[in-house]
């Protein structure tokens, strides 16, 4: 497994971005997935992306939300 902590900007309706503290994990037993782990007020927080949608919401908005 590898494993990064870094700093996601999240996009508020208001179009602002807040900085959310993350660790992002990559496990060779699921190539195609990252999964990211946060706080928040109820405790951490576990998402898992597929690697395809994340690398396109690089360059615009993806997924359900985009």
């Amino acid at each position: 497994m590898i494993t990064v902590r870094t700093t996601m900007h999240l996009q508020t309706d208001a179009r602002e971005l807040v900085p959310v503290p993350v660790e992002c994990s990559y496990r060779g037993t699921d190539p195609y997935a990252v999964r990211f782990s946060y706080d928040d007020d109820c405790g951490t927080v576990h998402q898992e992306f597929a690697r395809d949608l994340l690398a396109a919401g690089l360059v615009c908005g993806s997924g359900d939300g985009g």
